[in-house]
């Protein structure tokens, strides 16, 4: 579920279909859980069924507890929530989901690595990054004792590029990516060649390097469409917003429009704030001024509300830009100060791999 998601899913019908002919309560509930899992990956429009399939599943455990199935329901409650780009709300869960796992189930390893993976991506985009690198230095530490490359490059793909730009050294963006997709299957393209796609191109982004940017990403369209990952929601939107931003980069207002429209499309906040900075960047450049100023304040505040404050952050900065002349150098130091505290330090770079402007 965490290589090949869409494919997983054939499997996880079979593995729900037996547990259900055995009755045996223990394999039901893991198989419920592994079902709201798999309905999270798809985001919005699963939504409702996969907190459905949650509810069976706290009645099974009412009848029949176990604290494996309370920490599956705590790890798949932060998928749901993740998946269409709650992360506060993820956080909870998914700190729920680690402490459950540590304290009640030792050896129970893909489950805690899995929480730990969400938890490290929810502390990313909420701005903990102090919190995001410890936990993930920590994980990785513990993953290269018992030689688990699955969580070594997981945690290497998702989280690694986002450490590196926040001590400046966007070079191990690329070095460390290229190790870890090099150890990694070549039998297809999986989710963690996704991400590190999606490496590439921020660590691009970071440079300066708008052509290599948008070049990296056109190249992966045809790898990415085909993997049928774009089935997944918080892929489309990830994927999206990379089109965005790159094409915002190299001028092509055309595709900044069209990606703006898909994002807007998914119906989700997450898009929907991520949506309104793109278009606000479009007002910018069409010497909309005063609306890009209300796009950039109303995209800010719907994706803080969410706790996607990276973007919102990188979204103040921007704006900062837009005040009149004679505020500017104060609101730029006020924005560049959230970064500087949460341990970046180039805040201008870092904010230009999560919005050019």
């Amino acid at each position: 579920s965490l290589v090949d998601p869409v494919r997983g899913t054939s499997y996880q019908f079979t593995h729900l279909r037996r547990a259900l002919d055995a009755g045996e309560p223990y394999r039901v509930e893991r198989a419920l859980a592994l079902e709201a899992g798999f309905h999270a990956t798809f985001g919005s429009p699963h939504s409702e069924a996969c907190l459905k399939v949650l509810a069976q599943l706290r009645e099974l455990l009412a009848q029949y507890p176990s604290a494996h199935g309370d920490g599956l329901v705590a790890l798949m409650a932060g998928c749901e929530a993740i998946g269409t780009g709650r992360f506060s709300d993820s956080r909870v869960q998914h700190e729920q989901a680690v402490a459950i796992f540590r304290e009640k189930c030792p050896g129970m390893t893909w489950e805690l690595n899995t929480s730990l993976q969400y938890l490290a991506m929810a502390l990313t985009w909420l701005g903990e990054l102090g919190a995001a690198r410890a936990l993930v230095r920590e994980a990785q530490a513990v993953a290269e004792v018992r030689n688990d490359l699955y969580a070594l490059t997981n945690f290497q793909l998702r989280s690694g590029p986002w450490l590196a730009l926040i001590d400046d050294t966007p070079e191990l963006v690329e070095r460390e990516g290229q190790v870890a997709i090099g150890r990694f299957s070549r039998a297809g393209f999986f989710i963690q060649h996704f991400w590190g796609v999606h490496g590439g191109v921020i660590s691009e982004l970071y440079l300066g390097q708008a052509g290599r940017a948008r070049e990296r990403y056109l190249a992966s369209l045809g790898p990415v469409r085909d993997s049928g990952l774009l089935r997944i929601q918080i892929t489309r939107v990830l994927y999206g917003w990379l089109d965005g931003i790159t094409a915002l980069e190299v001028g092509d207002l055309g595709a900044v429009r069209a990606a703006a429209k898909a994002l807007e499309g998914e119906q989700i906040n997450w898009g929907r704030g991520l949506a309104a900075l793109l278009s606000a960047a479009l007002a910018e450049r069409a010497g909309e001024r005063a609306r890009a100023q209300a796009l950039l304040t109303a995209g800010a505040e719907q994706l803080d509300a969410l706790g996607v404050r990276l973007h919102a952050a990188a979204a103040r900065l921007a704006l900062a830009t837009l005040q009149p002349e004679s505020e500017q150098a104060a609101a730029r130091a006020k924005a560049e100060a959230w970064f500087a505290e949460r341990g970046v330090k180039r805040p201008e770079l870092f904010a230009r791999a999560l919005l050019p402007w």
